[in-house]
């Protein structure tokens, strides 16, 4: 006779099927089946090589046939970073190299027209400036961190802070000359007396009041698209005795020089053939701390700097003075300049006012590796910027007048795609598993 056993549905036993009631004999029988079975498995995996078995883990070991519990997930793009930082710092050199070359060109010429006062001089002064300050507009990504420009002391200060109060730096429609005139607070126009009053709001240095010191004060309506009248002749000393015209000369003279010294201290920072230096510390610091500190620096600039402080507050408040170049109406450069130290720093590659191009891994292809679609978000981004600030029209001040009248047009475009590259900025700090504060303090 055959039988045929099946489970008992609740219970360890097991029933004849032909008479339906225990079976003692074959229970015992299976039983002893089902432990030899067991034994066996257990004998047959404990010879199965162990390691960790996910692919996506550090440590996954591919010849393993067991998983042991041990995967690791870390930080698997360690190398990656390394990279884009080292690549983010020797752009870094490679802009503020071209910050201080064009600040020394701009010195040259101040020099040169100091030297001889003629329009023709004045103008190539002026051009000189407008080279130098887009040089340095462009290194705005590289900043906003306790870096080499926003540490102690804050050079960003005494090269590039804005808005500047004219009335207290030079003679305006209201004012009384400001320092240039005041022999009493300031009997001598020096480094060391400009360097102890530039505090608070008192901008006394920097290349916003070198601006105002080849422009003058731009006092016209915006429809009139005007910039600052300020002629040669506020410098040609026609008369020795002219003590006004005097102190203005070595004002400017001073200026131009200190910022040729502090570019160079900052550029010196950078500098990968040094030692002891920013760049040192930076490419040698845990690499997730450096990566915050890139994506804080694109962050600020992106929203706070530029979509909030250069163009929100500006068009809201529609007062002309508090936008980035005021009196020479450079201000749509400021922007250009910017967004593309904004895009040489994402995508790493810096392209040289010679001709030299730095360039190495970057950000956008490291945010490949943790989410190929954010990427390609930020890339695209990244156009929208680009597209939205080369469409504000010229000069800034006209088409903020514009849009206080008939309502958003190109700046507030601007604006909103600057805030939106913020946003991708945090999402991917997120995937990297650190967050960013990108307020200005």
């Amino acid at each position: 006779m055959v039988f045929e056993m099946k489970p008992r549905p609740l219970g360890s036993g097991f029933f004849c099927a032909q008479c339906f009631r225990p079976n003692r004999f074959l229970c015992a029988v299976n039983r002893q089946a089902l432990f030899l079975y067991l034994a066996l498995a257990v004998t047959l995996s404990s010879c199965l090589e162990q390691g960790c078995t996910d692919p996506e883990a550090l440590n996954f070991d591919p010849s393993a046939q067991r998983d042991n519990e041990s995967c690791r997930y870390g930080d698997k793009y360690v190398a990656e970073k390394e990279t884009v930082i080292a690549n983010y710092a020797d752009m870094a050199f490679a802009m503020y190299s071209d910050a201080l070359n064009t600040a020394i060109v701009l010195d040259t010429a101040i020099n040169a027209f100091l030297q001889n006062p003629t329009d023709d001089g004045f103008s190539m002064c002026r051009l000189a400036w407008q080279s130098a300050k887009y040089q340095y507009a462009q290194c705005a990504p590289l900043r906003f961190y306790e870096g080499p420009v926003d540490g102690s002391p804050n050079y960003h200060r005494q090269m590039g802070a804005w808005p500047i109060n004219p009335a207290i730096i030079d003679y305006t429609p209201s004012g009384d000359g400001g320092l240039v005139a005041d022999l009493e607070n300031f009997p001598v126009i020096d480094e060391k007396a400009l360097e102890e009053n530039n505090s608070g709001p008192n901008l006394l240095m920097g290349l916003h009041v070198i601006e105002f010191l080849l422009w003058g004060l731009d006092v016209d309506d915006p429809e009139d698209i005007t910039v600052g009248y300020r002629t040669f002749e506020d410098y040609d000393l026609v008369d020795s005795s002219d003590v006004i015209i005097q102190r203005r000369r070595t004002y400017l003279k001073i200026l131009s020089a200190k910022l040729v010294a502090d570019l160079t201290v900052v550029r010196n920072q950078w500098d990968p053939t040094a030692v002891a230096n920013f760049r040192e510390e930076f490419v040698g610091q845990e690499v997730d701390k450096a990566m915050k500190q890139i994506m804080t620096g694109l962050g600020t600039l992106s929203r706070a700097e530029m979509a909030e402080r250069a163009i929100k507050n500006v068009r809201l408040m529609g007062i002309e003075e508090n936008e980035i170049s005021a009196y020479s109406d450079n201000t749509i450069f400021d922007l250009i300049a910017m967004n593309s130290g904004m895009e040489a720093s994402t995508n790493g590659s810096y392209t040289a006012v010679d001709g030299t191009i730095t360039s190495g891994l970057s950000l956008v292809a490291l945010a490949a590796l943790y989410d190929e679609e954010l990427s390609n978000q930020i890339t695209a981004q990244l156009e929208l910027n680009k597209d939205a600030i080369d469409a504000i029209p010229a000069p800034f001040d006209y088409q903020m007048s514009q849009e206080l009248v008939f309502g958003d047009g190109p700046i507030a475009e601007a604006e909103v795609q600057l805030e939106a590259f913020e946003d991708l900025c945090f999402e991917l700090a997120r995937e990297m598993d650190f967050g960013l504060n990108t307020d200005l303090p």
